[in-house]
């Protein structure tokens, strides 16, 4: 909403997903995931756990979008997601939709124009 580029990045056990959103070059992050999960649908980091090591790879790649982006070379994974399998080692560069006029929010007529806070379980640490 805000109009301004972002890498989005997440990861779960051994798999990891990166994306890249610069403004009027491509698909949203609602683009992509039009609703948030059903609260409890995703396991939180404690139930599912998260692999320091996927946080190091996946956050080198985040970090080298914004490099590239900054710095005006490369490509960006703008209009991709890019996953990756650390137990097969394999990448996936995922096509992403390209037709964001009906968006709520970076479409033509957005129908979200606000952050809403929804509800879902928060990853706490503490034992």
């Amino acid at each position: 909403m805000a109009k301004k580029p972002f890498s989005h990045a997440g990861i779960i056990r051994f798999q990891g997903q990166l994306m890249t959103y610069v403004p009027g070059q491509g698909p949203c992050y609602r683009c992509v995931f039009k609703e948030p999960p059903p609260k409890d649908a995703v396991p939180t980091c404690k139930q599912a756990g998260v692999i320091g090591a996927m946080g190091g790879v996946i956050g080198s790649l985040q970090a080298m979008e914004a490099v590239k982006y900054i710095l005006g070379v490369g490509n960006l994974l703008t209009g991709y997601l890019l996953t990756y399998n650390a137990l097969t080692m394999e990448f996936r560069k995922i096509k992403l939709p390209t037709n964001t006029k009906d968006c709520a929010v970076c479409g033509d007529h957005p129908t979200i124009t606000q952050l809403i806070d929804y509800e879902q379980a928060v990853c706490d640490l503490k034992h």
